[in-house]
């Protein structure tokens, strides 16, 4: 586990300036997202002249009095709409950072990569499965990026459930228990059905790619061969079979992926009735309930796709683990595939200058009998 958050952090952090920028901005997204979602309850207890003020009222009423404002329904709604400016002006930036980001970490990745097989010997490079390596190179590369990106969506999906966490608490403790045992039971569910599947799926992800990019590199590469000895259907026939089963397993997995919102949807409507049927029962009370269930049904929503975009980003997250390695693998390459030492290296010849022709005399070549 420790090795699997070591290599991630080196993955991640090539440049810690961006990293970071991109963290503290996501928080300040977030934050604002948060805080302007809570400034709807004292807005609609004001406009309702209601009498009895929640927790949150009371909290943001206390915040608006520190800074100078008085609550009432046109500043609350000044500061409302400023809010909402604020976040989606830092949600743009931090969407911007996240696809430069992205993007940076696939540029700096393919660097090193090529820069390893640089300082890498030849006969190593070309003891490699072409296919593979091309796979490896181009598809995997890629593959981990989208891994860091579900990594920052856990990070910020995290963070936004806490916060809307504690506006639920502050608005009422019994809605947030209800919400809260119902959360942790879909977290339970995936983690049950999805988790271990995700991380298989990933695996022969990988191998089916890099076996289709094998398949097609030496199809091409053999064209003419293929074409004399007529044997072009059954390359496509094979290649065909491969590619239908990685179609097949990847859309199951969109399919189970897909249908985490769907479910939690369900779940919160559930919640929402239980809720209102419980206050109906033991406080028929309709200036407070509106107030409430307004914060309850928007923020209780945020909540539940948070946790929706959560599960959709661990799994796609696992699935990319093997990617991970692969990446530390390319750009490692040289470190791992030193096969001329020291001693060897003494009894090279080094040809600066060649003036004449080299001529090979004498020369024989066979395979080992157990190859």
């Amino acid at each position: 586990m420790i090795e699997k958050i070591k290599l991630i952090k080196q993955l991640f952090f090539q440049s810690p300036f961006k990293a970071y920028t991109l963290i503290i901005v996501s928080i300040i997204s977030i934050f604002l997202e948060g805080f302007s979602y809570a400034t709807i309850l004292p807005l609609l207890e004001n406009y309702l002249g209601s009498s009895e003020g929640s927790n949150l009222s009371e909290m943001i009423e206390y915040v608006f009095n520190y800074v100078g404002f008085t609550t009432n329904i046109i500043s609350i709604s000044i500061i409302f709409v400023i809010l909402i400016v604020l976040k989606n002006f830092f949600r743009i930036f931090r969407e911007y950072l996240t696809a430069n980001y992205k993007y940076y970490l696939r540029e700096i990745w393919l660097k090193k990569t090529y820069k390893a097989m640089d300082n890498t010997d030849y006969e190593k490079i070309i003891s490699i499965n072409r296919g593979k390596l091309f796979n490896n190179v181009f598809h995997e590369t890629n593959n981990a990026t989208l891994g860091m990106e579900n990594l920052i969506e856990i990070f910020t999906t995290i963070v936004s459930i806490v916060i809307f966490v504690i506006i639920l608490l502050l608005t009422s403790i019994k809605f947030t228990l209800l919400i809260a045992s119902t959360a942790a039971l879909i977290l339970l569910l995936n983690r049950i059905l999805l988790y271990n599947y995700s991380r298989k799926i990933g695996n022969k992800e990988v191998e089916l790619n890099q076996l289709v990019s094998s398949v097609i590199h030496d199809s091409l590469v053999s064209i003419k061969n293929i074409k004399s000895f007529n044997v072009m259907s059954d390359f496509s026939k094979y290649l065909n079979g491969h590619v239908r089963y990685l179609r097949k397993i990847m859309v199951q997995w969109r399919v189970y992926t897909f249908s985490t919102m769907p479910i939690i949807e369900t779940f919160l409507v559930l919640v929402i009735i239980t809720f209102v049927i419980y206050w109906n029962v033991y406080n028929n009370n309709v200036e407070t309930l509106v107030p409430l269930l307004a914060v309850i049904v928007v923020v209780g929503q945020r909540l539940m796709q948070q946790l929706s975009r959560l599960l959709i980003a661990i799994n796609s997250f696992n699935r990319m683990k093997r990617s991970f390695n692969i990446i530390s693998e390319l750009i490692n390459f040289d470190k791992a595939n030193k096969i001329i030492n020291s001693e060897s290296k003494k009894d090279n010849i080094i040809l600066d200058i060649i003036k004449q022709d080299i001529e090979f005399n004498n020369i024989s070549f066979n395979y080992e009998k157990s190859k």
